[in-house]
């Protein structure tokens, strides 16, 4: 997904045999569930911010 984010703007992700997102790859690197059921990490940045949201609303 790293190589992904920073190069492409549009991401299509597939996963048993089914299409579950064609759209921008921002949207994509946020979709939490789609990601998991592709078996695929968000990328590191977004993991980060992910994070430190968490920490600073609780």
């Amino acid at each position: 997904m790293e190589f992904v984010s920073q190069d492409f703007t549009r991401t299509v992700m597939l996963a048993n045999r089914q299409l579950l997102r064609d759209t921008a790859t921002d949207q994509v690197c946020f979709d939490t569930d789609g990601l998991q059921t592709a078996h695929v990490d968000q990328p590191a940045f977004v993991q980060v911010a992910d994070h430190s949201a968490a920490r600073r609303s609780g």
